[in-house]
């Protein structure tokens, strides 16, 4: 775009007019990007193909040592080095897979020489995700991990092995072995990431419903708020704190709005649908204002979407909040109407004049304890390193040695 305009600038310039440049710059901007192009617009990104390779081992090497006056004193080839690992690991400051590049490869193990030495270890490279992230085998769709943890650990690419110097082939009878063993290859995996949000409640409803006024009205999470629908364009997780002495904190997550067709993928559907998922229960967002039909119409085309989507997910643990009272005429009605229609607790409030916020948000503790939360794997320890299946790498205890690799075989 940028050498379009450069060019169409120098052709206006060089005929002594802008018109031309200024209708080619407005076509650019309109067709090849959607709208105004910003090149520092910061986009969520919440799905990424990565390949992760890991590096090749080092080769044994062929090497009888030499000296003057004294022959015939043997091999003296070292080993390679073990190539470098990817390393996968979470942080909680981290909110989305933006800086993620398509391709990730360790350093390679260097090759044995002689002297007995053995060759360097590659260095392992650590990529850091968000919480949350499900990585997925890209051809066969098999989840290779799920990472639910902040600081949690998961190997997902092995170095090859390092490779043997004909040092280790000698015995009683074969006193000169010119013979060693190549490196191992490396890992390489071709992966889906996958951003989830986790949270506890998560806030589903039409576009301009309320559900991000809602969420700054009972935490301090800042979400966009405007006059137009799809103002909420990823989701936005904030914490609902209650300063009492338990001290509390319940996650709820605004899912950007949905519309009719979102689990065919119409509008942005899948992109909002799979974050979902994740949360222990639904607080569905109803929009009152326009009477109770309206209202009852809402519900329903939600719990269709969502249980298009994924079969049970409009059976999860749900309750509904019916937004903007302040501007509603017959409160009343379509409170009734929303409770004999959707057999769940029904709360109202505004957002905007913070009425009932207190009274919905002891409602939502009350219904939280309720609410038997998603099972998740047993935390591992800090710092563990998890394998294929899941279970604590042999990498753990490698990568505190510091034994002696030069030691002849």
């Amino acid at each position: 775009v940028h050498s379009i305009e450069r060019c169409c600038k120098l052709f206006a310039r060089s005929c002594r007019s802008d018109k031309i440049s200024l209708q080619v710059h407005v076509f650019v901007r309109h067709r090849g990007s959607g709208g105004v192009y910003d090149p520092d617009k910061k986009n969520f990104i919440d799905f990424r193909r990565v390949t992760f390779e890991a590096g090749k081992g080092g080769d044994g090497c062929v090497s009888l040592f030499r000296a003057a006056n004294r022959p015939k004193l043997g091999p003296d080839g070292g080993d390679g080095g073990v190539g470098g690992s990817v390393i996968l690991k979470t942080d909680h400051n981290i909110r989305c897979l933006k800086e993620m590049r398509p391709q990730y490869k360790a350093q390679q193990g260097r090759g044995g020489e002689g002297a007995r030495s053995s060759g360097r270890g590659g260095e392992d490279i650590t990529i850091f995700l968000p919480v949350g992230t499900v990585v997925r085998d890209a051809e066969t769709k098999e989840v290779l991990c799920d990472l639910l943890y902040d600081d949690q650990e998961h190997y997902i690419a092995r170095g090859g092995h390092g490779g043997v110097g004909n040092m280790a082939f000698k015995n009683s009878v074969y006193q000169a072995p010119r013979e060693s063993i190549a490196g191992g290859e490396g890992q390489k995996v071709r992966a889906e990431l996958e951003m989830k949000c986790l949270a506890d409640v998560g806030l589903v409803g039409f576009p301009n419903a309320g559900k991000s006024s809602f969420l700054r009205a009972i935490s301090k999470a800042r979400p966009k708020v405007a006059s137009y629908p799809f103002t909420t364009l990823h989701p936005h997780i904030g914490m609902m704190e209650f300063n009492d002495e338990d001290h509390v904190s319940i996650p709820v997550a605004d899912i950007p709005g949905l519309i009719e067709g979102a689990h065919e993928n119409k509008g942005l559907g899948h992109s909002f649908l799979k974050h979902i998922e994740r949360c222990s229960s639904l607080l569905f967002v109803i929009d009152i204002s326009m009477g109770a039909d309206y209202a009852r119409s809402q519900y329903d085309k939600l719990t269709f979407e969502l249980e298009q989507y994924k079969e049970g997910l409009s059976k999860q643990p749900s309750a509904v909040i019916a937004s903007k009272v302040d501007i509603a005429q017959d409160v009343k009605a379509s409170l009734a109407t929303l409770r004999a229609h959707t057999g769940l607790s029904v709360e109202a409030c505004s957002s905007v004049t913070h009425q009932n916020i207190d009274e919905v948000k002891l409602f939502l503790r009350r219904f939280q304890r309720k609410v038997q939360r998603v099972p998740r794997p047993e935390k591992p320890e800090h710092g563990t390193i998890l394998n294929m299946d899941g279970q604590p790498s042999i990498m753990n205890s490698l990568r505190n040695f510091t034994g002696d690799r030069t030691t002849t075989r």
